[in-house]
């Protein structure tokens, strides 16, 4: 086989398992051109050269919960979805334990709110003064919010772990709309957190197609909250103290894999994807610097080898040639 340039070589658009790489081993030493099968490749690591986070503060399942730093795109979510558009009464409840929970802005811990065309369906946040608000809009825009928010602050300890719970009848039957806060140690047993919430005025809530977060609203762009989010619960009805009827949605961070970025959720088997920053992997620069000193020679061709551990989507990689060949 003649020896060609690699830009001189025919493309390879479809990459078979028994197909070959040529690697070049004992790079210090003696240099020897070998082979390895595509297949093999994912077997292949530099020595002590495990992939890494580098921004630690970045969304993650821990095992035990989805724990969020307040980082922007940082943030669960679902996709829209018929279970999903509720427009009649809600009952939402969610176990997190808040960083502060007097946060020193709105957190919003739940929320179908996208502000980019008026797609605001409700949301779900905790207030600077620990009062929990639910808020909804009709048809979307902003000038059809309205919301009801409890009467007294949660009182919790920051770092707590606790059940909070929001309720609204879009129509009680007296052109009122009515919310109902709650708190809760089990999420069984729940104890009205101040008074009921009546207001002049039947609602409804929009039927939006943005997705369902937790942690955040905007699609990851705003209301960030610092928080170890458990578990989910959404039903589409007012006032439901079992944690079954009408379910809509059930997403429990507790038993999702660690370190895992999707799972599904159990009422209507949505999607769960942790959108984060945290996992931009890469190795410690020492663990590349034996490859600025490799010889690419003129007239062959040069590969090397490495793997990346999941979970990681790689978008582009860059490689820096700091003493040119003769050819390339």
């Amino acid at each position: 086989m003649t020896d060609k340039k690699i830009s001189e070589l025919d493309a390879l658009t479809t990459l078979a398992t028994d197909d070959l790489f040529v690697v070049v081993d004992d790079v210090a030493g003696t240099p020897t051109t070998k082979k390895i099968t595509a297949a093999n490749v994912r077997n292949l690591g530099l020595a002590g050269g495990a992939a890494r986070p580098l921004l630690t503060g970045g969304a993650r399942l821990s095992g035990s919960g989805l724990v969020l730093t307040g980082l922007a795109s940082n943030f669960a979510s679902s996709p829209d979805s018929a279970a999903l558009d509720i427009t009649g009464d809600i009952d939402i409840k969610v176990k997190v334990a808040m960083t502060d929970w007097t946060p020193a802005a709105q957190a919003f811990i739940l929320a179908k709110y996208n502000t980019t065309g008026n797609q605001r369906s409700w949301y779900l946040s905790v207030d600077t003064g620990g009062t929990v608000s639910l808020a909804n809009s009709s048809d979307g825009t902003a000038g059809a919010l309205v919301s009801g928010t409890s009467t007294v602050a949660t009182g919790f300890t920051d770092g707590a772990t606790k059940w909070i719970r929001a309720t609204l009848d879009v129509n009680n039957g007296a052109s009122q709309r009515v919310y109902k806060f709650y708190t809760s140690d089990d999420g069984t047993t729940w104890t009205q957190l101040g008074t009921t919430v009546t207001t002049a005025g039947a609602t409804s809530i929009f039927n939006s197609t943005t997705v369902l977060e937790t942690g955040s609203f905007n699609v990851g762009a705003a209301g960030n909250i610092s928080a170890t989010v458990y578990r989910v619960i959404i039903q589409s009805a007012f006032d439901t103290a079992n944690n079954t009827a009408s379910l809509a949605y059930d997403a429990d961070f507790e038993t999702a894999t660690a370190d895992a970025l999707a799972f599904t959720e159990t009422a209507n088997s949505a999607t769960v994807t942790i959108n984060t920053t945290r996992y931009s992997y890469g190795f410690p620069d020492v663990q590349f610097s034996f490859h600025s000193t490799i010889a690419l020679n003129a007239g062959r061709t040069n590969f090397n080898v490495f793997r990346v551990v999941a979970p990681v989507v790689v978008d582009m990689a860059y490689f820096e040639v700091t003493s040119a060949p003769a050819s390339t």
